[in-house]
């Protein structure tokens, strides 16, 4: 019998702040035999209907489907800031009923006439460092408290208290946007800090982010048990307060400053109610200040938080004031230190990936970002400092002591959006495990609401050239089923009118219109579709990527580009005879870029644009062959080590030279010592094609050949992140050391080694194929991935009699194709084993 195991919407369990009328409703059970034929969604607007199986807001009726995920809700009109509850009900194959408890969503303030607080602020006063805001709410007396909301949005970055009480454990926020179009709040339940029949304080800290400037906008509602509501809204006056703060200088590429000799002014209980603002002890009245010419929306996407803590694993001495911490991997966070010293000492940390030659931290690479934070001293008893509203990418951390000063302790903080950890893979190969670690976090460290090309310099831009490749590990590393429709939104709020996106999103820098090998625009929704099940971002944005692509035609002469901005970006500066052709490169990315909008039209239904761009690829693949295609060697354009791959690996290749095509793949990286030519855009496609056409061996020494250039140079070289360029000499102008463009190897790791792939033609990772490739020198491979209905585990090992033993479990509502020892299985929910002679 079904027993369902996590039910959820928009991909939360009971979520606050739902901020769309149809919500989708997704489920997954525990492991069982038993196969899901029909379900029935109730959702009302209390508690007591649901428990009787009545949905007085939506009853979904019964339906005969299998479908488990991208479920829409389709009731009566959601009212604003209005708590919903739900039921599932799922029927077996043998008729019988199982239900989920019930579980609540609750709507964010869905219409803009629902904003009634005013943008508050302080421009004139206090300028570079925090602003505090705060103000005293009277709720009536002699009555119990049920629950009480606020909606927020804090610009740049806010943190939140009620009585002194930060609410919630996020940082950094709201979500960094297009600010031009929107503006992100956040939903807060701060019921559990209130206290009946006494003054209560709502408090905020402002930091300027990646907005520059601190605009605050919040409103208020307190619920009590005989129905009766107390709200109240930012506004100038009306007893709201702003100061200053000891945080006197914040930058998201700077760092911070915080003179703790202004607690004195400033004091630390300035958020309670026992503390009182007043104009004689530094506060003034907030004023208002201009709202953003953008909406506000919701944030959906998932928080950043602190998700994990490293401890120092040396430190250097350097002289009586200078030291040197070694945190032993390098990360995207901060660093929190406990000190004790005479008043007006400072300690200041400066955050480096390296360390010159003479064991100092290199900053070179950080270019003009100071990326450093600095404490002072108050004196007297252990103070402990860590940072609110910026953030560094570091494995060194160098601090400067000026007075009398020491530090006792200090930690790092691993900070990032807090997605699910999606998968796992283990070998038997040292290198081959570090790589995968080191791809891993790399990418963590770079999910900062947006995905960034790296954590530390002058830059952590939303680069989408770097996407194409890195998006493929992306999705085995991490759950991001909330983060892509977010940064799609962002992508399309760069968008012209002429259907032009920019290289950045948010847009900060590169061309616009993007370079074609900005393909992410598009893949991002069919991977959300392949994998998570959304259709509802594809029909959302589905304009958009027509007219981006459209816009890519208009390029086109013939189907050839007419332009490039990066192409296949940072190969290998060694090779001086690889040219790969940047406008070849671009053709063949409009060429990707029509497959995947017909794909997108056949998911949102449009027949007429399916066939009209059916066409147009078809055409596009001909232009290619015709111009770029030499039958004779077998191969494209200058035969480049990219420019075969990718066009293998897209299907433009005629299928009677697609293994010819491959050797000569496979004979240049042996001719270059087993070693990958190829920029950002090239280096996974050749990863594939390799392996699909029977040189998975090279595959593996490609990756672990210790010599320059290459990943098995990065792990020679102690690296515990990817970087952006092969060379490991530090350089100013360009050289991250913590870059996830070059990461995907590792979705080669899960695909190849681990076997797991999900099919392309999947919905929430429906149908998936097992198929692991066993190379030599490799005893062992342990790979897991978690998907929306479960985690597929594959797992194969040589034994001693010369056979390989293959473990796979696959997940409920999950149809699985089994390729092991030359035969193929298809097997729906289970555990397998399977033994071969490989």
């Amino acid at each position: 019998m079904l027993q369902v195991k996590k039910a959820t919407v928009d991909y939360q369990e009971n979520p606050l702040g739902i901020a769309t009328m149809q919500p989708q409703f997704a489920w997954d059970f525990e492991t069982g035999k038993s196969k899901q034929t029909a379900y029935r969604i109730i959702v009302a607007d209390n508690a007591r209907d649901v428990q009787n199986g009545v949905g007085n807001v939506w009853d979904s009726g019964i339906v005969q489907s299998e479908a488990c995920c991208g479920v829409r809700f389709a009731g009566k009109t959601l009212q604003s800031a209005k708590e919903y509850f739900w039921k599932l009900f799922v029927q077996d194959e043998e008729t019988r009923w199982s239900e989920s408890i019930v579980q609540t969503f609750e709507t964010a303030l869905l219409r803009a006439e629902d904003w009634k607080g005013a943008w508050t602020s302080m421009p004139l006063q206090f300028v570079g460092g925090s602003l505090r805001f705060r103000k005293v709410l009277d709720l009536p007396v002699n009555k119990k408290i049920s629950k009480a909301r606020a909606y927020v949005c804090g610009l740049g970055y806010h943190e939140f208290y009620v009585n002194g009480k930060k609410i919630g454990d996020e940082v950094l926020n709201p979500s960094v946007t297009e600010y031009a179009k929107r503006v992100e709040y956040v939903t807060y339940d701060f019921t559990e800090q209130l206290e009946a029949d006494k003054p209560n304080v709502v408090a905020f800290e402002l930091g300027n982010g990646w907005y520059g400037t601190r605009e605050l906008k919040a409103q208020f509602y307190v619920y009590f048990d005989d129905g009766s509501v107390y709200e109240d809204h930012s506004a100038p006056v009306h007893g709201w307060f702003v100061s200053g703060s000891p945080l006197i200088d914040n930058s998201i590429y700077g760092g911070e400053i915080y003179d703790a000799r202004l607690e004195d002014k400033y004091p630390l209980n300035w958020a309670t109610r026992d503390y009182e603002a007043t104009l004689s002890n530094g506060w003034i009245f907030s004023i208002v200040s201009n709202a953003p010419i953008a909406t506000l929306e919701a944030q959906s996407i998932n928080p950043i938080r602190v998700k994990d803590e490293y401890p120092v694993i040396g430190i250097v001495k350097k002289s009586d004031n200078v030291f040197v911490y070694d945190i032993g991997q390098n990360l995207a966070g901060w660093a929190k230190i406990k000190v004790r010293g005479q008043r007006g000492a400072s300690v200041t940390m400066k955050f480096a990936e390296d360390l010159t030659q003479d064991g100092y931290a290199n900053q070179l690479n950080l270019r003009s970002a100071r990326c450093s934070d600095t404490y002072i001293l108050r004196g007297g008893s252990v103070e402990e400092y860590e940072p609110k509203f910026t953030y560094h990418g570091f494995r060194y951390v160098q601090v400067e002591i000026t007075g009398e000063a020491e530090v006792l302790e200090l930690v790092a903080k691993h900070v990032h959006s807090d997605v699910r950890i999606a998968g796992t893979f283990n070998s038997s190969d040292a290198t081959l495990n570090q790589l995968h670690k080191n791809a891993q976090i790399t990418e963590l460290n770079n999910l900062h609401s947006v995905m960034t090309d790296c954590p530390q310099r002058d830059e952590r831009f939303g680069w989408l050239n770097d996407l194409s490749a890195r998006l493929y590990q992306t999705v085995y590393n991490c759950g991001m089923e909330r983060f892509f429709p977010k940064f799609i939104k962002d992508i399309a709020h760069t968008q012209r009118g002429d259907g032009a996106i920019a290289d950045t999103a948010p847009y900060y820098t590169g061309g616009k219109p993007a370079d074609p090998v900005c393909v992410a625009y598009l893949l991002l929704a069919t991977l959300s579709y392949q994998y998570y099940g959304d259709v509802r971002v594809c029909e959302e944005e589905y304009q958009g990527f027509k007219a981006w692509v459209d816009c890519l035609l208009t390029h086109a002469k013939d189907y050839v580009m007419d332009y490039y901005w990066y192409a296949d970006w940072v190969p290998p500066e060694c090779f001086k005879d690889v040219k790969t052709d940047g406008i070849y490169i671009s053709t063949v990315f409009l060429y990707w870029h029509l497959k995947l909008l017909v794909q997108l039209a056949e998911i949102v239904g449009n027949a007429v644009d399916v066939k009209v761009y059916a066409e147009h690829l078809e055409n596009a693949k001909d232009a290619i062959l015709d111009k770029y295609f030499d039958k004779e060697t077998a191969n494209f354009s200058t035969g480049t080590q990219t420019e075969n791959a990718l066009a293998l690996w897209l299907g433009i290749a005629p299928k009677q030279y697609a293994q010819k095509i491959a050797d000569n793949i496979y004979a240049d990286v042996v001719k270059r010592g087993y070693h990958s030519t190829c920029g950002n855009v090239g280096y996974r496609p050749l990863f594939y094609v390799l392996s699909d056409y029977g040189y998975t061996d090279a595959v593996v020494k490609i990756l672990q050949n210790p010599e320059y250039p290459g990943w098995g140079f990065m792990i020679a070289n102690g690296a515990t992140t990817v970087w952006e360029r092969w060379e490991n000499e530090m350089q100013n102008v360009m050289h991250s050391f913590n870059h996830p463009m070059f990461g995907s190897y590792d979705a080669w790791l899960y695909r190849y080694l681990g076997g797991i792939s999900v099919d392309d033609d999947a919905f929430g990772a429906d149908k998936i194929t097992l198929k692991p490739y066993i190379p030599e020198g490799i005893d062992f491979v342990d790979c897991s991935f978690e998907t929306i209905r479960g985690t597929i585990v594959s797992k194969w090992k040589r034994q001693e009699d010369g056979n390989v033993a293959y473990h796979v479990e696959i997940p409920p509502m999950t149809k699985a194709v089994v390729e092991f020892g030359g035969e193929k299985h298809t097997l729906d929910c289970g555990v397998y084993t399977f033994i071969s002679k490989i």
